[in-house]
């Protein structure tokens, strides 16, 4: 096994990509009340889990300890 570090740098490009993210998602998300961007997100979560399998780089989740 290898250990892979993020750089400084490629920390402050995740930063970066975080904010316009939330940026997208607010804008995206603006139309819905808040009840229903839960619903919705809920519902994006949900097909997403369950199609993990499916995807190419399936998620792998570490245990809890």
């Amino acid at each position: 096994a290898k250990l892979v570090y993020i750089t400084d740098a490629g920390r402050e490009l995740f930063r970066e990509v975080e904010v316009l993210m939330e940026k997208v998602s607010k804008r995206l998300l603006k139309p819905l009340n808040p009840e229903e961007r839960k619903i919705f997100l809920n519902l994006l979560q949900k097909l997403a889990e369950s199609n993990n399998e499916l995807s190419r780089a399936p998620m792998r989740y570490l245990p809890l300890k």
